[in-house]
């Protein structure tokens, strides 16, 4: 039986971002932008949910755009955060799943923008539809020298971590329908 969003967010091992009672939570999500005379679109290059001591249930982000030419195209990353209880962070990541743009998920969810034109910057951002989950595994902290492979992103102590990943991965360099990188 393949694995759902619902597995991640009641699995134990993550219990401290999904269901305890009185903690923050951040996610935070890094979109490669790509602007062409058409609009914008956002990709998902990385996003996390990590435990926080802030929450304010709103999106926020930089103010302004630097996009800069890459092989003719231009393009910027950027990354957004939310701060929200953990009850909010499993609607949100399950609403992102069910292929929710950011602003239907801001409305199921009640969250909102930070500032009013982000709504226009990145609201119909939203995950691919063709999604697979990778199960809860933990990753020792990088600096202990004795474990090979996957590492934990803390130099001091691991962590148990969860993905959802798009299995297009050539949709990230895609606008519209067209390849806009070579």
């Amino acid at each position: 039986m393949p694995l759902s969003i619902q597995d991640l967010i009641e699995d134990p091992r993550l219990e401290r971002l999904f269901t305890t009672k009185g903690e923050q939570c951040a996610i935070q999500i890094w979109l490669l932008q790509i602007k062409q005379s058409t609009g914008v679109e956002s990709h998902l290059l990385y996003g996390r949910a990590l435990p926080y001591d802030f929450s304010n249930d709103q999106w926020s982000t930089t103010r302004d755009d630097q996009f800069s030419d890459c092989d003719g195209v231009s393009c910027q990353v950027l990354r957004i955060n939310l701060y929200c209880n953990p009850q909010n962070l499993a609607r949100v990541v399950a609403a992102f799943s069910d292929g929710d743009t950011l602003l239907e998920v801001n409305d199921k969810c009640g969250m909102s923008f930070a500032h009013g034109e982000d709504e226009h910057r990145f609201g119909s951002f939203k995950l691919d539809d063709d999604l697979t989950y990778r199960p809860v595994s933990f990753y020792p902290a990088r600096s202990d020298y004795e474990n090979q492979g996957a590492k934990s992103t803390h130099a001091s102590s691991g962590e148990f971590s969860a993905a959802i990943t798009s299995l297009n991965k050539r949709r990230l360099f895609e606008f519209g329908d067209n390849c806009v990188f070579r």
